[in-house]
């Protein structure tokens, strides 16, 4: 069998010629999460219990490297009565006595009758993530910071207060079932509906579940899925 040898000069030539490939690496760019409501008496959450307000909203906005999470995230804090009846006063002045109360997340929130506008979660490309290297206090349970983005070009719709995802566990046969779904009916009464821009995200607490046995679990919302997570 003959060899063939290619003169160094040439080898050089040609790896010059060549053009470079890069490779992403996947890194690990989820944030900081502060609770500063946090007891350290939390509790982890059975995957046999009955569960009520898990997923709830813990902040909306841009990404950033640390992020501080509220208890409840809503557009206004409840105001006092003005000191004399709103039917005396003018528009303008009923205006300037509630922008004193409008919270940081104001912006966010329309009237869910202009709601129509929007494209919602349920049909919007989304990016889940869980982050488990790190734990926030939810209703007095343990909970896992999760979040949400809107990787669309276009501000898409969502409930304010909850976020009916859908938990599901991977049988033994393979198959994916859902084995927690939020109810909807709390979500029916909200006369008030999130906006959530493009590349910007929604912070959720989602409970961390202990069981009798290992169980992969991960979370869905439309056709939308987190990455897998282990329970004891």
């Amino acid at each position: 069998m003959k060899k063939f040898f290619l003169p160094l000069s040439l080898l050089f030539l040609i790896s010059c010629n060549e053009k470079p490939t890069t490779t992403k690496v996947k890194k690990n760019t989820f944030p900081i999460v502060l609770d500063t409501f946090q007891t350290g008496k939390e509790t982890l959450t059975n995957l046999k219990e009955t569960v009520y307000d898990n997923y709830k909203v813990r902040y909306v906005g841009k990404i950033k490297d640390t992020i501080y999470v509220d208890e409840i995230v809503k557009s206004i804090f409840t105001p006092p009565p003005p000191p004399t009846s709103r039917t005396n006063k003018s528009e303008m002045e009923i205006k300037n006595y509630l922008d004193n109360y409008k919270t940081k997340y104001y912006d966010y929130f329309i009237d869910s009758k202009k709601s129509e506008h929007y494209k919602w979660y349920r049909d919007s490309k989304l990016s889940i993530q869980i982050d488990t290297t790190q734990t926030i206090g939810s209703t007095g349970k343990i909970a896992y910071p999760v979040i949400i983005q809107n990787t669309t070009k276009d501000s898409i719709a969502f409930f304010p207060y909850f976020v009916p995802l859908i938990l599901e566990a991977k049988s033994k046969s393979g198959d994916w079932k859902p084995i927690e779904i939020t109810e909807k009916y709390k979500y029916s009464l909200a006369n008030e509906t999130i906006i959530i821009p493009p590349n910007e995200i929604v912070l959720i607490s989602s409970f961390k579940y202990s069981g009798d046995f290992k169980t992969r679990l991960r979370l869905k919302l439309g056709e939308n899925y987190s990455g897998e997570l282990i329970t004891h």
